[in-house]
């Protein structure tokens, strides 16, 4: 019998169905070859960041004998010398940036690998953009570009201008373009300023490269955006308020132009985990990180001056502030559920329950050349006491210990230096003290608030000064 060959329709059929499995295998195919090369480049960065890790404990041990220094960062071009010391054998990186904390770990690093931008942040290691010199312009969540900056500009993105009513903005434009999908921006290094609200609301914007020509960030450039992790250049030395308000940040470093941290500068920030300020960062104006998620801060020599509520009920574990401050405002480390321990020098003024309702709070170091406890300065709340501060040893520069410095504590004993010559009335009201020693038995003379009717005291055992000055005594004003 004769063979029938196949027929053109069944010819046609089979070329339909494998152009069908075409269709389907070699976006997966590619899928697993763009996975195993992201894939590979991650393990890169890890296994760096691991031999930067073991390169800085040796330089932090100081065991080393070729000499191995941190400044804080390592960056390609910049300390080239200081990263051939780190012994790696792998891929060779195009660019490296790495930001070292106190123990000269690894906090946060810029990498460009096999044409990869990364990012690395505490052991996590994402997809990012502008490290290998990608083109000014909009990129979708895999780095792949969307629209070129010029596209963008096109459409609106006037990005040093002011946005007002009418005008579209940058983020506005970014909405429009992504939709429903994730972004991320390489800005171009003409670009010198960044104007008021302009990112603002651009909730699917979730990386950023900033350029080093930027010298200003205006009010409210990226408030509730989605932006984790973001580097403000040295270059910039204008920061506006409320910049990164109610965004998803996590991790904020300012650069070593900004001497002003300005008020609400993270207000409300959730995701808030740690920020690292420059070294010439004199003010924190008020509310500036007043109700984030923030757990960790550094506080440099140059700081001055602390606002209003500038920390209130934020997530810091401990405080150390520098010696020789000018100003520490009301409220300003109020309310923080996780403080355990703080620590400062002296203070030029200081405002009304600075470390106030901390209920966490323990560990006290009050340093010498500080004069004032201020007014309600470590004061607990009605019904929900600072228990956990039983003791606090005062320096010997003390003169003032103001008004319920110290009242709905757990504070059972203290030593009042001979320098102090006024004690505010419930400074010591609802607490549990059960000695007081005085380093000089002087008499004190007392005014009761609200009668005006006068008192004296004269120190004697440690116990009966404590009953005294928590019983009636806590009712006056005591002066030496």
């Amino acid at each position: 019998m004769k063979k029938k060959g196949f027929t053109l329709i069944e010819l046609l059929a089979v070329i339909v169905i494998l152009a069908i499995i075409a269709l389907i295998i070699v976006p997966v195919v590619a899928n697993i070859i763009e996975s195993a090369r992201f894939g590979a480049a991650k393990d890169s960065v890890l296994e760096y960041v691991h031999s930067a890790n073991q390169y800085g404990a040796l330089s932090l041990a100081g065991v080393s004998d070729e000499g191995l220094t941190i400044n804080g960062t390592l960056e390609s071009g910049v300390n080239d010398s200081e990263l051939e010391k780190i012994k790696y054998s792998g891929t060779k990186f195009d660019y490296i940036y790495m930001l070292f904390d106190e123990s000269n770990n690894v906090i946060n690093g810029s990498f460009c690998i096999n044409g990869y931008s990364i990012d690395y942040l505490y052991g996590d290691v994402t997809k990012s953009v502008g490290y290998c010199n990608e083109q000014a312009g909009l990129y979708d969540e895999n780095s792949k570009l969307i629209k070129t900056w010029d596209e963008l500009v096109s459409l609106g993105c006037n990005i040093s201008e002011r946005k007002d009513a009418g005008s579209k903005s940058c983020g506005e434009v970014i909405n429009d373009v992504l939709g429903t999908k994730k972004g991320k921006l390489v800005i171009p290094s003409s670009v010198t300023a960044i104007g008021e609200n302009q990112f603002s609301g651009a909730s699917n914007l979730i990386g950023i490269k900033l350029p080093k020509s930027l010298v200003s960030i205006k009010s409210g450039a990226f408030n509730r955006t989605s932006l984790s992790i973001v580097n403000i250049p040295d270059s910039v030395t204008e920061l506006g308020a409320n910049v990164f308000g109610e965004s998803s940040v996590k991790f904020i470093k300012v650069g070593e132009g900004v001497t002003v941290i300005p008020n609400s500068f993270a207000f409300s920030t959730k995701s808030l985990e740690k920020v690292i300020l420059g070294s010439n960062v004199v003010e924190i104006e008020r509310e500036a990180f007043n109700v984030s998620n923030l757990k960790d801060i550094n506080f440099p020599s140059s700081l001055k001056k602390i606002g209003r509520e500038a920390f209130g009920t934020t997530n810091l574990e401990e405080v150390n502030l520098p010696d020789n401050m000018e100003l520490v405002d009301t409220n300003a480390f109020r309310g923080m559920p996780n403080l355990t321990k703080v620590s400062f020098g002296k203070i030029d003024t200081v405002g009304q329950k600075v470390f106030a309702e901390n209920v966490s709070l323990s560990d006290i170091t009050i340093r010498e050349g500080v004069q004032i406890i201020g007014n309600g300065m470590f004061m607990g709340a009605y019904g929900t006491p600072n228990a956990k501060i039983v003791n606090v040893t005062l320096p010997s520069t003390i003169t003032t210990i103001d008004v319920n410095a110290f009242q709905y504590t757990g504070l059972e004993t203290i030593n009042i230096p001979s320098n102090v010559t006024k004690i505010g009335s419930m400074t010591f009201g609802q607490t549990n003290l059960k000695s007081v020693k005085f380093d000089d038995n002087s008499s004190w003379s007392g005014v009761r608030v609200g009668t005006g009717a006068s008192a004296t005291f004269t120190p004697t055992t440690e116990s009966e000064n404590a009953n005294y000055l928590m019983g009636d005594g806590r009712f006056y004003t005591w002066t030496k």
